[in-house]
């Protein structure tokens, strides 16, 4: 709440139990009224789901191994991107202001709330190099506006530089050096076959997701979860299995290394 221009006097949930003791707690110390939505009505809180798939999608999706394994260090990066998100990400909504920047310049008098930093310098610039950009058979929507002017400033540097390329291996996750690199690799290259066969059939992802599950089904959002690359919670097996839902023979075939004394590799080549 200490983050906020001014403290809200109502907040709007869902029925969710999580953290509900202490959440209740917290409001109840504020002075602040509660309204809950109607159960299974997501649409009644439209903002604040939308919010919820962006940072999903945009950050938590990300660094998620980090939830099991340096929860601390998980919540400093979440923190950081909500900064990020709030104070410099440009909205499509807002004229790809930030929604600070949007804030300061319809709400003046919100500036009281915060503190004069290099962030309202930055929104100062931001306006200037906006105007600077802006030209005369524009509208305002389509001109550059502060936080989109950054970005293109930073985006403009960076094409200056040059870049050192590197040739890869071949498996990403091994460039990258990520641990079981070879399992990661070979479970992206059946999801990218899943997703070709779904594209191809002119699938849904709920129907997809039916014709995985083999009876049992894996919901829509699953598929699009897998289809996005998370697929850390399938097994080898399991993701084969769904080939074979897609009427396809997996064969396993095992012969000598070509170079002796050196570690096999698993290769997948899907038949055309």
């Amino acid at each position: 709440m200490s983050r906020l221009p001014q403290p809200p006097e109502i907040v709007l949930s869902d029925n969710g139990r999580e953290f509900e003791v202490s959440f209740a707690l917290v409001l109840a110390e504020q002075g602040i009224r509660r309204w809950y939505t109607y159960p299974k009505s997501p649409k009644m809180n439209a903002h604040a789901e939308r919010f919820n798939r962006t940072l999903q999608e945009s950050f938590v999706d990300y660094p998620e191994d980090l939830l099991f394994t340096d929860l601390a260090l998980f919540n400093r990066k979440l923190d950081d991107g909500l900064v990020f998100y709030n104070t410099e990400r440009p909205h499509h909504a807002l004229g790809q202001q930030s929604p600070l920047s949007f804030l300061i310049q319809h709400q003046p008098e919100r500036q009281r709330g915060w503190t004069h930093t290099r962030l309202q310098e930055e929104v100062e610039a931001g306006n200037r190099y906006a105007k600077k950009r802006h030209r005369s058979h524009q509208t305002p929507a389509e001109g550059c506006r502060q936080g989109s002017c950054r970005a293109i400033q930073a985006g403009a540097e960076t094409m200056t530089r040059k870049v050192k390329v590197e040739m890869g291996g071949g498996n990403i996750f091994a460039d990258l050096g990520l641990p079981d690199a070879g399992t990661r690799f070979l479970k992206a290259q059946i999801v990218s076959e899943l997703y070709r066969l779904t594209h191809e059939r002119k699938l849904t992802r709920a129907q997809a997701g039916e014709r995985m599950g083999m009876g049992m089904g894996i919901s829509q959002p699953e598929v699009s979860r897998l289809f996005k690359g998370h697929f850390r919670e399938y097994s080898v097996d399991r993701l084969m299995g769904f080939l074979t839902a897609f009427d396809r023979d997996v064969e396993i075939v095992v012969r000598p290394h070509k170079k002796a004394g050196k570690g096999g590799l698993i290769t997948f080549r899907p038949a055309a």
